[in-house]
């Protein structure tokens, strides 16, 4: 039975020793406040003035009933920008 005093104790004496630091170190603690709220602010400033215009485009339902985006292959040409030159790929090449 007296474990569970003596926990209290020592969970009362870490917030004590936490309220004594943050005391201490009060620039350190306002900038944990401050810093998390402007950059908060900053990006729900950013986030309602970008005008996303054309960006959310929707797409008529298709034959069964679905709407959604179309599988990229589809509706996308993605060119190829860059293939190495080594032994793999050449003799990979080389059995297609």
């Amino acid at each position: 039975m007296a474990a569970i005093p003596l926990t209290f104790r020592r969970i009362r004496l870490l917030l004590w020793k936490n309220l004594l630091m943050r005391r201490r170190h009060w620039i350190i603690t306002s900038l944990e406040i401050i810093l998390p709220t402007l950059l908060s602010i900053l990006l729900v400033y950013i986030r309602t003035s970008v005008d996303f215009g054309e960006a959310y485009v929707q797409f008529p339902p298709d034959e069964n009933g679905e709407t959604g985006f179309p599988l990229i292959s589809e509706s996308v040409s993605w060119p190829l920008l860059f293939a190495a030159v080594d032994n793999f790929t050449v003799l990979d090449s080389a059995i297609f």
